[in-house]
């Protein structure tokens, strides 16, 4: 294996510290989120330490729906050299799942790289983004080299190579810039019965929509009678959603533009509501991942800047809508105002199919 080099990757004492508490996770179990066990086998992992052999994940079963599993990476350092995104994490990845509304941090990077093998290559599309500029590259690309909070992306050819410079630039020159990268996976893997053998299963049908809102970001119970949904949750500063497919096409979209591809297609979103997760940090710090159903058309609001959709909390393994605990018993809660939140809508059914 080979490992980078420069000083921001060396492995350190941190890092040690890092697989030691990531065996000991291992030998206690996953915690239940939602009330779901999130993965029985969660990856093959070759950390040292990890007593996990069997290279196979399973996916929730959830009204028998297959559910497609991402991951998020929250970046310290990242550099680009010789046509690879070398890119050294804050803390160990996410593993996220609409439904039922999965936020679970894996023991390494090396988890990451290992599932994404299995999958293969061609089935993820990776978006890097910078909330302080809004500025977003949607690539495909492989996993050169991984190592406990570190990966190596090699970006396809065809890649916006300057876009992704421009960004890690800006995130150089401002030491406290935010810089997040999400895998987005084009096909999951089954297993019907412990004895079944695991299989691949594509989802070329699968569109994503990421959005940025600058903050405030609120969720707020609807007192609407007509209200299909009982929650409106509002995105400030949303200028543009980006569209991402399969192939790692991207088409950027305005608010209006958005709004009319709701009812767009026999798959439209208005016959097939989207999911959707993003995170968001609350007045007092707290970090709060959220998982929805969106309902639409969406709203927008010129004079005050705001995207709203209907949406509800999506259920857990008890058929009951899945409230974080630190936020408001009835659901409601505003992010703190300085905040830009990165928002995933996800559709099975792509609307312009």
């Amino acid at each position: 294996m080979v490992f980078i080099t420069e000083s921001p990757y060396l492995m350190s004492k941190f890092q040690s510290a890092i697989l030691t508490l990531s065996a000991f996770c291992l030998l206690v179990g996953f915690p239940q989120i939602g009330n779901t066990r999130l993965l029985e086998k969660v990856v093959s992992c070759p950390c040292p330490g990890h007593k996990n052999t069997e290279s196979n994940t399973e996916c929730l079963k959830h009204e028998k729906i297959l559910k497609p599993f991402d991951f998020h990476l929250n970046i310290g350092d990242a550099s680009f050299k010789e046509g690879v995104l070398m890119v050294h994490l804050k803390q160990a990845p996410v593993v996220v799942s609409d439904r039922p509304g999965v936020h679970e941090r894996l023991e390494c990077a090396l988890c990451v790289k290992t599932n994404i093998k299995k999958l293969g290559d061609e089935e993820v599309v990776y978006v890097l983004w910078q909330p302080q500029t809004k500025k977003t590259v949607v690539f495909k690309g492989k996993i050169r080299d991984a190592h406990p909070l570190n990966l190596s992306i090699e970006p396809a050819k065809g890649s916006d190579v300057k876009a992704i410079e421009g960004i890690l630039a800006y995130h150089k020159a401002h030491e406290a810039s935010d810089l997040e990268v999400a895998i987005l996976s084009y096909a999951v893997m089954t297993k019907e019965t412990e004895k079944a053998t695991s299989e691949k299963t594509q989802l070329h049908d699968r569109v994503n929509y990421f959005m940025m809102s600058e903050g405030p970001v609120k969720v707020e119970k609807n007192q609407k009678k007509e209200a299909h949904y009982p929650y409106d949750i509002s995105f400030r500063g949303v200028k543009d959603i980006v569209e991402i497919d399969v192939t790692g096409k991207r088409e950027d979209l305005t608010p209006d533009q958005f709004i009319d591809t709701w009812t767009l297609g026999p798959n439209s979103f208005a016959l097939n509501p989207p999911d959707g997760n993003f995170t968001i940090r609350l007045k007092d710090g707290e970090q709060v991942f959220n998982a929805m159903k969106f309902n639409g058309p969406p709203r927008h609001a010129e004079e005050s800047d705001t995207l709203t959709l209907e949406g509800t909390y999506l259920e857990g393994s008890n058929n009951k809508p899945h409230i974080p605990e630190m936020i408001k018993k009835d659901g409601s809660m505003e992010s703190a105002p300085d905040h830009n939140v990165g928002v995933f809508l996800d559709q099975r059914g792509n609307p312009k199919i």
